[in-house]
């Protein structure tokens, strides 16, 4: 979170002087944060919420190479996929965990809010206040990793979660301060 809002740190840690290092490290930065909760989403039936707050970034070399979610208590479960495995694994939960747990499609929306407002949003302006970065070469790479997603999962089923939040994110729009530049994500 300290890389991006507050302190942020990313001016000391990170030494990205020109916009196409700036441009390589957003693409990267993509990469890593979005493809483990959307494989877990759409592969294994679990609705992470990786905004700022949760998400460590590792980096290597002073490029992103994976992330440490925390806060994992506010995850929602697909019942039809999480049932049976903790069945098969002879696992206990909590007598009313599905009464008190929102739909798996509550949780995929709060997903891609999650990770594309509560997360890259607050990324793409920083980038955007610091450098002389274009927004439409950031969304690009949010577009790019979304594409790169889809194509890479195991199943029509998953591919059709993956494109369900794809499209989600369609459907809010974040102002970034100070400029107040609208973004939308297109599908």
């Amino acid at each position: 979170m300290n890389l991006w809002s507050g302190p942020q740190q990313a001016r000391t840690l990170l030494s990205l002087r020109r916009p196409q290092q700036a441009y390589e490290f957003f693409r990267a930065y993509c990469r890593v944060l979005m493809r483990g909760p959307v494989n877990f989403y759409a592969r294994w039936g679990m609705a992470f919420e990786p905004h700022l707050q949760n998400v460590y970034v590792a980096l290597r070399d002073g490029v992103p190479s994976r992330i440490i979610l925390r806060d994992l208590d506010s995850t929602i479960l697909d019942p039809i996929r999480i049932r049976p495995a903790v069945q098969a694994n002879r696992l206990r939960l909590a007598p009313t965990t599905w009464d008190h747990m929102p739909t798996f499609e509550i949780g995929g929306q709060r997903l891609a809010h999650a990770l594309l407002f509560g997360h890259l949003g607050e990324v793409i302006s920083y980038f955007l206040r610091s450098g002389d970065v274009k927004l439409e070469r950031l969304t690009v790479s949010v577009e790019d990793t979304w594409s790169e997603l889809i194509a890479a999962t195991s199943s029509p089923a998953s591919r059709r979660l993956v494109r369900e939040l794809r499209a989600q994110s369609n459907s809010v729009k974040a102002n970034l301060p100070p400029r107040g530049v609208p973004i939308t994500f297109a599908g």
